[in-house]
């Protein structure tokens, strides 16, 4: 089952995989799909296209069969594990404010956890036309 809750109050803060950019999905349970939520639009991926995903604390790459998400940030290690998982509903990039000043959610409060920087969906180079 999904939170139906967004903002800080989504987040159990005694898992050790949450964070206020990404969502997971309560009790362990696996997501059935990836909700991008960039600045300007909204990718929706189901898991059932999800192929691998590597990176480090700084970057990861999340690879679908039908496109490649780029993720930008710091102590994104604790994304990687989710998303191996497949317990992460949801990518939230920050805006520009919020990335520039290190601050989340509509009552502004400083951020120090995990975070995203920057999310790029790209089409895989083969299936452009």
């Amino acid at each position: 089952m999904l939170n139906g809750t967004i903002g800080a109050a989504a987040i159990e803060r005694n898992d050790r995989l949450a964070s206020e950019d990404w969502y997971l999905t309560e009790d362990d349970a696996r997501a059935l799909s990836l909700t991008i939520q960039k600045r300007r639009g909204v990718f929706v991926l189901p898991y059932i296209r999800f192929v691998a995903a590597s990176g480090d604390s700084s970057a990861i790459k999340i690879f679908f069969a039908s496109h490649i998400v780029l993720v930008s940030g710091s102590g994104l290690e604790t994304l990687l594990d989710a998303l191996a998982l497949q317990r992460v509903h949801r990518l939230m990039e920050p805006t520009e404010n919020e990335g520039k000043f290190a601050v989340r959610g509509a009552d502004v409060h400083s951020y120090e956890g995990p975070a995203i920087h920057r999310i790029e969906v790209q089409e895989p180079k083969e299936s452009k036309k």
